[in-house]
């Protein structure tokens, strides 16, 4: 081998042995446009892969290399080829071609099988049954295989080697960049690929996993929906203007709910979850969120487009099948005929309906604007591009002015034709023949006429010309009829008069019946029967009521048949007899009830006053009942003798004694029931007091030997059977401390409850912004007059189970009174030092007492800042610390004014005497703003 071909060979192993050339970053306008070429980049490969791919061509290049050396011969001489022969360009363009399939032979990686199932599950399933299509899709799965591995064999040639200008060489699919682009080891590629890759990730939104996620979604939602849904308006039949108009309107406005209560719900839960922001940085969020926004935009702007295509196809004049049928009607106004609706407002009800459909959705928050939840919404603009509603528009006009046609030539016929009837023509030939004078003749065959002219141009139907008919002989026929109509009055008032006669006979039988029914109500005897007695009563009042209703219906008839008005007295006497009864029976069924309350109902919720007062109440109507139904029993008596004397003709009869009137005796037995309901009273009275607690009962417990407490199921009547009554008189003596005790908390509990609305009243004091107290007077009074009556309480021999309560009561009561005075006398010294500090000479000469009142004006402003807020008096007294801050503030205010008198004695000043300002209303033992001189 000579020493050429080793240095030749030598050089191309050394070369071999370097790492693949570095990928220079290509021109942004390469493969702009190119979809196969978008996919493939957006595939993304990590470090390693790229490791071992190209460890892997390294090393099957370096063993083709030894098997090429093995085997190769030495070269013979180079011949002597003539100049045309070795020229510099077909040595490089042979030179070129050499090295093409050089790199060309070495492997290449055939595209992995991840990304061609990718390819698979793109492809809708229904596309991928059937055996031809699994073949199909084998065989373009071997066509993308093979253009992966031509595309990936023309990338590496164009990367390592620069194709020289030789223009015999085969052209290589595309334009090379204008720059070498091939072993240009000048420029690392590395860190523009993670810089471009970056740039990628931070701004390529749309292939977020969310993005994808909220096109599924609109994707589901949308695909094969409209807004509207008009296809069977032509089944409906013709329909007016107005209703189109408004079920447009209502189908849109529902259809419109449905979407922002199903779809956008579930894009605003997509957005709240944490993951759906991975991988996106803060800064970035804006962005991200923008392309949300266009991407809802755009899917709802389709929607509305699909649903304005949808609509404008239904006046599709090649396909009339879904055209609605519109109503119109020939109306005569105004002197004219004309279409209602006119042409103009069909074709402007038309076009709203465009309209309408473009308004919907155009409220629809963006994701940022929901999540923020500021009252400043931002909406997404899904307004339909300008072309689209034009183009709407326009098809829709033409349309309708096509459709119209036949109905504007029909018009302008029936005009042609009858319009005579509207110029005044008809008129003024009807007003020429009115105006002459006519026989009966003329007028009978000018009648003739119309009937006739009628009966050639309309069809009548059967009912018109039989009443026609019957008209024209109604001179003839009328007479039978009146004569019958005569006979069909006289049978029918017979036939009323004998209905009203049988009417009036069951009403004297009804009456009857409900006296008889009135007759018993004397007999009833049985107090345990008192609900079934209270039961009847009613109803026989009802059958009285309903009777009194036929009597006024009889009498109502009576007047109309011009009869003399029947009177039922026994129905009166029904109605004033029955009302003592029913009185008296509700009366002993009340009795009965609140008898039976008191005696097994909760004998703690009895009270003696309300008790005694019921019973009085009920002994005073039943002795009044008692002496009502013995009155009647005497009269009844009397009655009975005089008229058996008038029957025994002046003959001496033996009286028999009046039978036991059943009345009677259970308004006697309820009597002797209250008596006995009213010696529990004091036991009631005693034991019931409201003011008893457990303490109490403990020593009626302790004074019986054994445990008298009551509890939920205690009663009366089981209280009476443990026979208390020797213990009442102590009992008594208890019940009274009890109701004392009661008493003094209960007054207690008024005094704290009163001051619940109390506040102090604030002003603000002139334009310092301060507030200050006013009409305090009120407050000092109530607070005298409580601290006196809690003291004279702390006396009682009774308070002693509520002292610890009243003691603190009155240490807060004092509290105030002392807080109230400190303050008021801060107030009274800021009110007068206040207009002095003010001045910068006072402060810059009294330092000392300028910083002092600072201090004093801090607080004092902190102190109104508060009661501002809640100025009741037991809030703002309850701050801790208050009093003595005030009286930390009247120490230093003290120390000012001290000083403030020297400073003035000094000068020889005179400052007027400082009165409070009538806004602070003092009592006469307040503090009053002293005299300086």
């Amino acid at each position: 081998m000579s020493d050429t071909n080793k240095t030749a060979i030598a050089a191309e192993k050394e070369a071999l042995n370097l790492k693949l050339p570095p990928i220079v970053r290509p021109l942004e306008d390469i493969g702009v446009g190119a979809p196969a070429q978008s996919k493939l980049l957006s595939y993304r490969r990590s470090k390693e892969q790229q490791k071992t791919i190209n460890q892997l061509v390294i090393e099957g290049a370096k063993r083709n290399l030894a098997r090429t050396l093995d085997k190769r011969t030495p070269s013979s001489p180079e011949p002597d080829y003539p100049p045309t022969m070795t020229s510099e360009i077909k040595k490089k363009g042979f030179n070129y071609i050499y090295l093409k399939q050089c790199v060309e032979s070495s492997p290449i990686v055939p595209i992995q099988q991840e990304w061609l199932d990718h390819m698979l599950m793109l492809i809708p399933e229904s596309l991928k049954e059937g055996k031809e299509r699994e073949e199909l899709i084998q065989s373009l799965i071997n066509e993308v295989s093979s253009d992966f591995e031509k595309s990936m064999k023309r990338y590496l040639v164009r990367s390592v080697l620069v194709r020289p200008p030789v223009k015999w060489l085969e052209d290589e699919g595309g334009h090379l960049p204008e720059s070498p682009v091939g072993l240009d080891y000048s420029k690392l590629w590395h860190s523009n690929y993670l810089q471009t890759r970056k740039q990628i990730l931070a701004s390529l939104y749309i292939v977020h996993p969310t993005m994808k996620m909220l096109l599924d979604l609109g994707y589901t939602t949308f695909a094969n929906t409209v807004l509207l849904d008009l296809t069977g308006i032509r089944g409906k039949g013709p329909i007016d203007c107005g209703s189109l108009k408004n079920d447009v309107s209502i189908q849109a406005r529902k259809a419109e709910e449905k979407i922002m209560n199903t779809w956008y719900p579930k894009v605003i839960s997509l957005f709240t979850k944490k993951e759906s922001l991975e991988g996106i940085k803060p800064e970035k969020l804006d962005a991200f969120y923008n392309c949300v926004s266009t991407l809802m935009s755009n899917q709802l702007k389709e929607l509305l487009k699909r649903t304005v295509e949808g609509f404008v196809k239904l006046f599709d004049q090649e396909d009339q099948r879904g055209l609605p049928i519109f109503k119109m009607e020939l109306m005569f106004d105004d002197d004219k005929m004309e279409f209602y609706p006119t042409f103009q407002d069909l074709e402007d009800v038309v076009l709203g309906l465009v309209e309408r459909i473009a308004e919907a959705l155009q409220n629809v928050q963006t994701v940022p604007s929901w999540l923020s939840g500021t009252s400043t919404t931002v909406s997404l603009d899904t307004e339909l591009p300008e072309h689209v509603l034009q183009w709407a528009l326009d098809t829709l006009k033409v349309a309708v002015h096509h459709n119209l046609e036949g109905a504007r030539k029909h018009y302008e016929t029936y005009v042609e034709k009858y319009n005579w009837l509207l110029d005044g023509t008809a008129v003024k030939l009807i007003e020429t023949f009115q105006a002459e004078d006519h026989t009966f003749d003329e007028y009978t065959e000018e009648s003739k006429r119309r009937m006739s002219y009628f009966l050639d141009v309309f069809l009548f139907p059967p009912e018109d010309l039989t009443l026609n008919s019957a008209v024209l002989m109604w001179p003839w026929k009328i007479n039978p009829i009146f004569d019958e109509n005569d006979e069909l009055l006289e049978n029918a008032k017979h036939k009323k008069e004998n209905e009203l006669i049988e009417k009036r006979e069951k009403l004297i039988l009804e009456v009857e019946k409900e006296s008889r029914l009135m007759e018993e109500f004397a007999e009833f005897a049985e107090l345990d029967h008192m609900q079934q007695y209270v039961t009847d009563v009613r109803q026989l009042q009802k059958r009285i009521q309903e009777s009194e209703e036929a009597v006024q219906f009889i009498n109502k008839e009576e007047e109309l048949f011009r009869w003399e008005l029947t009177k039922y007295p026994e129905l009166d006497k029904l109605k004033v007899n029955i009302e003592p009864y029913q009185k008296f029976f509700n009366l002993v069924l009340k009795w009965q009830r609140t008898e039976k309350r008191w005696m097994d109902g909760g004998f703690l919720d009895l009270n003696g006053e309300s008790m005694e007062a019921e019973v009085d109440e009920f002994s005073r109507e039943i002795f009044k009942t008692l002496k009502f139904f013995q009155t009647k029993q005497k009269k009844e008596l009397q009655e009975k003798r005089k008229a058996a004397k008038r029957r025994s003709l002046g003959e001496e009869k033996l009286e028999e004694e009046p039978k036991e009137n059943p009345t009677i005796t259970m308004c006697t037995a309820v009597m002797e029931q209250i008596k006995v309901i009213k010696e529990y009273i004091p036991t009631v009275s005693i034991l019931c007091n409201p003011g008893m607690r457990t303490r109490h009962w403990k020593q009626l417990s302790e004074i019986v030997g054994y445990d008298l407490t009551p509890d939920s199921g205690t009663t009366m009547r089981k209280v009476l059977k443990l026979n208390l009554t020797p213990y009442l008189e102590k009992f008594e003596v208890i019940s009274a401390g009890a109701s004392k005790e009661f008493s003094l908390e209960k007054s207690m509990h008024t005094m704290m409850g009163t001051w619940d609305d109390i506040a102090f009243h604030i002003s603000l004091y002139r334009d310092t912004g301060v507030c200050i107290l006013s009409s305090v007077d009120e407050i000092q009074a109530l607070l005298d007059d409580q601290i006196i009556k809690t003291q004279t309480m702390r006396g009682s021999p009774f308070i002693k189970p509520f002292e610890k309560e009243i003691k603190a009561w009155e240490d807060r009561l004092i509290r105030i009174q002392e807080t109230t005075d400190e303050w008021l006398k801060v107030q009274a010294h800021w009110l007068y030092l206040e207009p002095i500090f003010c001045s910068e000479d006072i402060m810059q000469q009294m330092p000392e007492e300028g910083r002092q009142f600072q201090t004093v004006d801090r607080y004092w402003r902190d102190i109104m800042k508060f009661c501002t807020k809640d100025p009741k008096v037991l809030a703002v007294t309850s701050l801790t610390g208050l009093l003595e801050k005030l009286q930390n503030c009247n120490e230093l205010l003290e120390k000012i004014m001290k000083g403030l008198n020297a400073y003035l004695e000094k000068k020889r000043l005179f400052f007027p005497r400082a009165r409070c300002c009538g806004k602070m209303a003092h009592s006469s033992r307040r503090f009053d703003a002293p005299e300086y001189s």
